[in-house]
């Protein structure tokens, strides 16, 4: 007879730990903070498609976008929204990223050469709003980093 009481009474645990976390507000904070994840998801599922086969080429461009978009967005919701103003340039530099892939899935080189402007001028965008908006230490920082690892990662030719 005890084992069979024991499912059940692990159940009305579970449901009350449910509702105080409910009445705590930790389901409205979890997907406040969280919510991005499923565009990115979305964005990954196409990514998928057109991996296997499953969907053309041209879903590159909305996969890559809900991919950036929903990074800007997490990182808005997870340090607050005020950073859109710096974080606005990867909305063009994903539109970019996506043309960029169709462009040579499909071998477009008009399309291509097009995609690389707007992802470079969407990148000097954020170099220069992450300038302008985020401490200058804080990005030069990243940017020695990143040619530290440049230079370390060069082979030799001894």
């Amino acid at each position: 007879m005890k084992n069979r009481t024991l499912p059940i009474g692990i159940a009305i645990i579970a449901a009350g730990i449910f509702i105080a976390l409910g009445k705590l507000g930790f389901f409205q904070a979890l997907g406040a903070w969280f919510w991005p994840l499923l565009p990115l998801a979305a964005g990954g599922i196409l990514f998928w498609a057109v991996w296997t086969r499953r969907l053309p080429p041209a879903a590159y461009v909305p996969g890559a976008f809900l991919v950036g978009a929903s990074i800007a967005f997490l990182l808005c919701a997870w340090f607050g929204w005020h950073w859109m103003k710096a974080l606005w340039p990867l909305l063009p530099l994903s539109l970019a990223a996506g043309a960029y892939l169709f462009a040579e899935a499909e071998r477009i080189p008009p399309l291509r050469a097009m995609s690389l402007g707007v992802g470079a001028a969407s990148l000097l965008a954020l170099l220069v709003t992450l300038l302008v908006y985020v401490n200058g230490f804080v990005v030069a920082l990243v940017l020695i980093v990143a040619g530290v690892a440049v230079v370390a990662r060069r082979p030799n030719f001894r």
